[in-house]
């Protein structure tokens, strides 16, 4: 990780009085194993094969 969780004085204090375990993060999308494709936002891929979903009104040239 490279940046440390900022936490408020109250918050600090929970932690350090055992009354805080855990800290909840936010995390980017993580693929999704659809059969034997891994998929993130409809585009997929498997070893050496790529599938890429394309919009109405995106334009492949």
């Amino acid at each position: 990780m490279k940046d440390r969780i900022k936490f408020s004085d109250e918050m600090l204090a929970a932690v350090i009085a055992g009354r805080k375990t855990q800290t909840r993060r936010l995390m980017k999308p993580q693929p999704v194993l659809n059969g034997n494709f891994y998929e993130v936002f409809g585009a997929g891929w498997s070893k050496g094969i790529k599938r890429v979903t394309v919009a109405p009104g995106h334009s492949l040239e």
